[in-house]
């Protein structure tokens, strides 16, 4: 039996066998996925293989996972945490059952907070971030980070007078909201508020179509119906979401029945650039996106179909729910 599920992620591949999730090291068969073929209880064969082509790369003989956390337990590491823990804390440390439970290869719960005791060295997610990496900020997520770290500090003050279970200085283990803000400077960032009062560059307009408004004319109105109804009062391109291949094909004969001729489009830079009056995508959306009726409108199949696309959804997700529980 091979494994059900296989994605790669930039440099590192994950591999599911059943709910089992396996983490393969870059170190492993030169960075390679690895396959696991069992019979019954036993493992038949190793191999590396090609993610694109799923071609057996290389037949091995054993290899090397590490558990699944974000520090070692090895020989060095533990090592390297008892003389970080001699330097960091005072008292004897034979009393704390942390230190008792690394010590002797374990991982004890709450262990990661004293990640910065394993490494000589910790790095934040901004040193694996390419430099050209744009990010979204959503909310008033500075309040959020200010309010973060002054839970942390309150714990650290009321928590680690405990000589038993002493806890690593806030700024070892967290980034405080200065250096975080600083980190997030050097990327391009598109930032997202709703508050009236805040200072804005850009203010984002909407409105709501007739077809997709509370009006009683247009109630009673589904399907290939609301929309030709909305491309009559839209003046500007217009793409449909879909959720499948397969629907595609469907809407495609629906319009062409009432003479809309939608154009296959890949993704929205693909239909903006293309010009055409209507297109049609397949994506993983359910919300419909109108700014303006001189701009182009996203619509939903959700929007135009309402419940019943989203129950064939959820039937979906029962059935292969059901199909892993029989498994």
């Amino acid at each position: 039996m091979q494994f059900s599920l296989l994605q790669q992620i930039r440099t590192s591949e994950v591999v599911a066998l059943f709910k089992d999730v396996f983490s393969a090291s870059e170190g492993d068969a030169e960075g390679q996925p690895l396959r696991i073929d069992l019979f019954d209880g036993e493992i038949e064969s190793l191999r590396s293989f090609d993610p694109e082509t799923q071609r057996t790369a290389q037949r091995l003989h054993d290899i090397a996972l590490l558990p699944a956390r974000e520090f070692p337990l090895h020989g060095d590491a533990i090592e390297r945490f008892k003389i970080d823990w001699y330097r960091s804390f005072d008292g004897d440390p034979e009393q704390c059952s942390v230190f008792n439970e690394v010590s002797q290869g374990r991982a004890p719960q709450g262990a990661e907070y004293y990640l910065p005791l394993f490494f000589d060295e910790c790095h934040s997610l901004f040193e694996y971030l390419p430099s050209a990496t744009p990010m979204v900020m959503i909310g008033d997520n500075f309040s959020s980070a200010t309010r973060f770290w002054s839970e942390v500090n309150r714990r650290f003050e009321e928590y680690g007078v405990d000589p038993r279970r002493p806890l690593v200085e806030p700024r070892r283990g967290f980034i405080p909201p200065e250096e975080l803000y600083a980190c997030i400077k050097r990327h391009c960032v598109l930032e997202f508020r709703s508050s009236t009062e805040s200072t804005l560059h850009i203010v984002l307009q909407s409105y709501s179509p007739e077809p997709f408004t509370e009006n009683e004319a247009f109630r009673s109105l589904a399907g290939v119906a609301k929309l030709s109804a909305f491309l009559r009062t839209h003046t500007s391109p217009v793409v449909l979401s879909v959720e499948s291949a397969g629907r595609r094909e469907i809407l495609l004969e629906s319009l062409s029945k009432e003479g809309l001729i939608p154009t296959p489009v890949s993704h929205w830079d693909d239909f903006v650039i293309s010009g055409v009056p209507l297109g049609i995508t397949v994506a993983d959306i359910n919300r419909a996106s109108f700014t303006s009726p001189d701009e182009p409108a996203l619509v939903s199949e959700d929007q135009l179909f309402g419940q019943r696309v989203a129950q064939k959804r959820r039937r979906r997700a029962t059935e292969q729910t059901d199909t892993q529980a029989i498994c």
